[in-house]
């Protein structure tokens, strides 16, 4: 790859910033039904970030790999995934490790996208969101809560496995990165495949478990509208880092937390690779919203309440639950997990709250 640093002529900022915005943009996108995240385009601009052509990274990858019997596939003759590892190898080269993230994050969405668009290449939005719903427990998609989490999950077996190949240019290693990943991704896809093909040849019956108030059909219009507000609240917090400082104030006041400690929290929530956890919470909090009252009107803070106040329920995802995971995983972060165990269950609970209100007026204070 030494002939492609050299012939390259890299735009740093503007590659960095398309990598990193490309990467989370299309790891949001996937809460969408059906969709596969760009390939040729993005493949595209990078050659024009980098001044390389395709020929340039064909031959170079020809020889990279020449002798290496594990690297025999179509996948490793790819300039479209050979260009990835390239950047992989760069970003590491010049320390810059978030740029490598977000690269190796695309990698494996590049992945599903290819094999999506092979095994189910004329998707219904209705079935597709069905069988997401009734995958079973162990599933991958439905373990690490979405598609989008798994491919988070994926990206960071690869860095633990991989990274020290991608920055010493291991040619073997690297080759079994490229089958590795993409098997692993292919396993979960055609579990999901087989679900999705039964449950499409069953017809109609799937709309069944979606009923509203009243013993009403639940329309898909309105699923639609929700993950659309999901999506957009969740992009404006951890892609966009947009920090709502009345919320903050407010969520502050009802529980009391330290101001040091609520603006730690706040400032790493605005971290992408909480995308996934915010989204669930998000649409946690909206699910079950029956009236105006309760996001806008007086009912607003009972509600917030009353979802904290869950201690048994049946469900195996609920609202509470995934604010005090996603509390401990920021706690973690900003590394004041054991000050924080060693606080009472009631100072415990506030820190959770706060965290709760915050993005529910977060949600409140955009929309209302």
């Amino acid at each position: 790859m030494d002939d492609l640093l050299f012939k390259a002529s890299m735009q740093d900022e503007e590659l960095r910033s398309y990598i990193v915005r490309a990467a989370a943009n299309e790891l949001g996108r996937l809460s969408e039904p059906c969709y596969y995240p760009e390939i040729t385009q993005h493949y595209y601009n990078l050659l024009h970030l980098t001044g390389l052509t395709e020929a340039d990274i064909r031959q170079s990858f020809k020889e990279f790999f020449r002798g290496i019997k594990e690297a025999p596939l179509t996948i490793h003759r790819d300039p479209k995934s050979q260009i990835l590892i390239f950047l992989m190898h760069y970003f590491l080269k010049k320390k810059d490790h978030q740029s490598y993230v977000s690269t190796l994050l695309y990698y494996a969405l590049k992945a599903y996208s290819n094999l999506m668009w092979k095994r189910i290449p004329h998707c219904n939005k209705a079935v597709f969101r069905y069988t997401l719903e009734h995958l079973s427990r162990t599933h991958l998609f439905n373990r690490e809560k979405t598609i989008s989490g798994t491919m988070y999950y994926f990206m960071q077996e690869m860095q633990s496995k991989y990274t020290n190949a991608f920055l010493t240019k291991d040619a073997r290693s690297i080759a079994l990165f490229m089958s590795e990943i993409r098997s692993r991704i292919r396993q979960s896809i055609t579990s999901f495949q087989n679900a999705y093909y039964k449950f499409h040849k069953e017809g109609l019956k799937f709309r069944e478990p979606y009923v509203g108030e009243e013993g009403k059909e639940f329309e898909f219009q309105t699923l639609e509208k929700r993950n659309l507000l999901v999506d957009e609240i969740t992009k404006s917090i951890c892609i966009y880092r947009e920090v709502d400082e009345k919320a903050l104030a407010q969520a502050k006041i009802y529980t009391k937390v330290r101001e040091s400690l609520a603006k730690q929290i706040i400032v790493e929530l605005g971290n992408v690779k909480y995308q996934e956890s915010i989204r669930t919470v998000i649409d946690l909090f909206v699910r079950d919203i029956k009236s105006l009252s309760s996001l806008c009107g007086k009912d607003f803070f009972a509600y917030v309440k009353s979802l904290m106040a869950v201690k048994k329920t049946n469900k195996p995802i609920y609202f509470k639950q995934q604010v005090n995971e996603l509390l401990v995983e920021i706690l973690k972060s900003i590394k004041v997990y054991q000050t924080f165990l060693q606080l009472t269950p009631q100072s415990k609970s506030l820190v959770s709250s706060f965290l709760a209100l915050y993005i529910a007026m977060f949600l409140r204070n955009k929309k209302c």
